[in-house]
Parts: structure tokens; C-alpha cells; sequence
């Protein structure tokens, strides 16, 4: 099988106040496939957000192994990994995270200015691209503060997208949003999942279920088959 993403016996362990170690994820190991919607699931504390951060190198392991593109990470520096989470992995979080100072146009723009691989005349017409494929394009000159949460959410997607990556990791998307908006956010990760993006979607919600070709339960840190 040729994974996306794998990873392998994935540990992560943190010292306490008395610098006892404390596990988070215990041998956690599982292959993510292009074109595929996966669904991690569990109870709060159960190490759900933890183990997106691992993949996506905000966070390092403290054991185990992990493939990109049968690449092992483990062999990669800081600056090869930097590069492969700016080019190939797009975030989505539950707080928007969107320069509150910037337009919805500009927000998007911004993940391709540290992007070597797109020009400056790239940047608005893929913005624009992006903008319309969500069907936001007419907020592109309002600020965060100016459009709805779920609009801000898929200003947030687009923004996930604006260097094209291969994997989108999204914690808990819909954790402001409200029924319908859940449903506009989870039918756009599901079509972009359809098109060839693997997402990976981290939520307490029963309704992520439905969209997902694999769910994922953790609890205490490990994976439940």
C-alpha cells in the first residue's frame, strides 16, 4: 500500500511538574491514502489534538516512525520538514486564526508569500481562484470581523489551500459553527478529499462520521481497532 502519510509505533511522552514522564500517544500507527477522508475520533484528553500536531510537525514524537511519500521523517532536518509543512500540508483549526488587520483576499495570499515555488503574479489570481471555488469571492475586500464564522471557516480552507498541498489536517473545523455551517465545512473537506487531497479531520462532532471513508478512535492515547 503507498501511503501519504504513515506512521509507525508514534509515541509522544511529556515530563510533569516532578519530571516524571507522562504518555500522551502510545504506539499509535495507521497509513493515510491520497483521495481519502479520515475521521479521528475520542473523548476529550484522549490525545486526538496531539497526534494531528505530530503530523503535522508542529510537534515532535518522542518515539516511532513516520513516512511522507515513503520519505522517512526522521532522516529530514528542521528546514526540509519546515518546507514540507509549508508546501504539501494545509492547516484548518477550530479559531479561525485569520490577521484580523488584513482582508479576506490578503489572509489567503499570505502562506504563498513564504512560498518560493509561487510568484508574486501568482498570488492573486490563485487567491481569487480559491475564493470563488468556496463561493466567497464577494468578501474579498471585507475584513474577518465583517463576514459570518462560517464564511471565516472557509476563508480558513482556502487559505489551507493556497499552496496546493497534499494534506489537509483540520482540529475540530466546526467547533463554532452551527448545524448548517458544520454541514457547508464538512461537504467542502469532503469534496476536496473527493478531488485527491487526503484529510485528516480531528472532532468531537457524531456527524463527521458520515463523511469519513476510515474513523479513527483514540482513547488514553491509543488507537482502538
Amino acid at each position: 500500500m503507498n501511503y501519504v502519510l504513515e506512521m509507525k509505533n508514534v509515541e509522544k511522552k511529556y515530563v510533569d511538574a516532578y519530571k516524571k514522564e507522562v504518555p500522551a500517544i502510545k504506539n499509535f500507527t495507521a497509513g493515510f491514502e491520497k483521495g481519502k477522508f479520515y475521521a479521528v475520533m475520542g473523548p476529550s484528553g484522549a490525545g486526538k489534538s496531539t497526534i494531528l500536531s505530530i503530523m503535522g510537525f508542529m510537534e515532535k514524537k518522542t518515539g516511532g516512525d513516520m513516512y511522507l511519500d515513503g520519505q522517512k521523517i526522521n532522516l529530514m532536518t528542521q528546514r526540509e520538514m519546515s518546507a514540507v509543512r509549508r508546501e504539501k500540508i494545509g492547516f484548518v483549526f477550530q479559531h479561525y486564526f485569520l490577521n484580523p488587520k488584513l482582508t479576506v483576499m490578503d489572509n489567503v495570499i499570505l502562506p504563498m508569500k513564504i512560498n518560493k515555488k509561487i510568484s508574486r503574479k501568482e498570488y492573486k489570481n490563485r487567491a481569487v481562484e480559491l475564493l470563488k471555488y468556496f463561493g466567497i469571492e464577494k468578501y474579498a475586500d471585507r475584513f474577518p470581523d465583517e463576514i459570518s464564522g462560517g464564511e471565516q471557516q472557509r476563508v480558513c480552507i482556502a487559505r489551507a489551500l493556497a499552496n496546493n498541498p497534499q494534506i489537509i489536517l483540520a482540529d475540530e473545523p466546526t467547533g463554532n459553527l452551527d448545524e448548517d455551517n458544520e454541514k457547508i465545512v464538512l461537504d467542502t473537506l469532503k469534496r476536496l478529499s473527493e478531488e485527491g487531497k487526503t484529510v485528516i479531520i480531528v472532532s468531537h462532532s457524531r456527524n463527521v462520521i458520515k463523511y469519513a471513508d476510515k474513523v479513527l478512535n483514540i482513547r488514553e492515547g491509543v488507537l482502538e481497532e
